[in-house]
């Protein structure tokens, strides 16, 4: 004798729902914190983490402007990235005599908007006013080569 399709369909759906029905499910007496917790503030970049340094901190957008001949990072501090790539800069500002900045990019949005920076870090190299910007490594060894065609 064959046995229809359908009944095979529902001999598997009364299987699957004794399965996931039949055993009690672990509830917590109270509900999870994590649901109602409110979320916790983003990490920002610590000063006291970034060890020696050389880089001055612009806090404006007239800092950022009349800043020249020099590199300038734009970062923000809840990012991954900069975070990551703080030591690097750190570390080639101390190891070279090219002037190193960095800018928060929420202290300027004007400079971000006229400069069209869309994502951080940005590296722009500023050379007698005049402003490109740096698509090479994040390491400490690129940013000092990088330096040092400036001289």
């Amino acid at each position: 004798m064959v046995v229809p399709a359908y009944v095979w369909f529902i001999l598997l759906s009364i299987v699957l729902c004794t399965l996931l029905f039949a055993f009690p499910r672990e509830s917590p007496a109270t509900p999870s914190m994590a649901v109602y917790a409110s979320p916790s503030p983003p990490p920002t970049v610590s000063k006291e983490n970034r060890g020696p340094t050389k880089v001055f901190d612009l806090n404006n957008e007239s800092e950022a402007d009349a800043f020249s001949d020099g590199i300038l990072m734009v970062y923000a501090p809840w990012c991954g990235h900069c975070k990551n790539m703080m030591p690097a800069y750190d570390m080639a500002s101390t190891q070279s005599k090219v002037q190193f900045a960095r800018l928060e990019g929420s202290k300027a949005p004007g400079f971000m908007q006229k400069h069209e920076i869309r994502g951080f870090p940005t590296i722009l190299s500023v050379k007698d006013k005049v402003i490109s910007r740096y698509s090479g490594g994040r390491d400490t060894a690129s940013l000092l080569a990088h330096a040092s065609s400036f001289a």
